[in-house]
């Protein structure tokens, strides 16, 4: 039943917890990943919130190997909401979001992000709008497979049926 599986997952999580006591024991000593990005030449975030987030949530298992995971986190989140995703794809976007890429250590841009929405940006024009704009109209659009696929459904439903 539901109830179980919960009450499994909550004594698996309660197994791997560890205290606050032991985590400063255990990483005291090591560097962390926002010290890393800025021991080798790069800019970290500069808000603590971030940095905190970024080093949390670099710990997470599945992120490993960094720097061959394909792992982007929306950094403008919470801890939970943000949307953190280990299998290369992007959660959903917002205008305001900033999406982090774990191995390159770096937000990525707003064409970068476009190109991840499915939008084909070597033939875009925005040579008129500035980069907070375009990110508004990215926030404002829907994945273009999604809208595919909510086509093909719509037409199924009207029974045109799929081609």
């Amino acid at each position: 039943t539901y109830d179980q599986f919960q009450a499994g997952t909550y004594d698996q999580f309660q197994a791997t917890v560890i205290t606050y006591d032991q985590f400063i024991k255990e990483y005291s000593t090591k560097l962390s990943y926002v010290a890393v990005i800025e021991l080798s030449g790069k800019r970290g975030p500069t808000s603590p919130r971030e940095r905190n987030l970024l080093n949390i949530l670099s710990l997470m298992p599945k992120l490993f190997p960094l720097a061959h995971s394909p792992n982007l986190v929306d950094k403008s989140q919470g801890i939970f909401r943000g949307g953190l995703r280990h299998d290369g794809a992007m959660g959903t976007l917002a205008s305001t979001s900033e999406m982090w890429s774990f191995p390159d250590a770096r937000l990525l841009s707003t064409s970068e992000v476009a190109t991840l929405m499915g939008h084909d940006t070597s033939s875009m024009r925005v040579d008129g709008i500035s980069d907070r704009q375009f990110r508004q109209l990215l926030g404002l659009s829907i994945h273009v497979g999604t809208a595919g696929m909510m086509v093909a459904v719509l037409l199924a439903s009207l029974g045109g049926g799929v081609p």
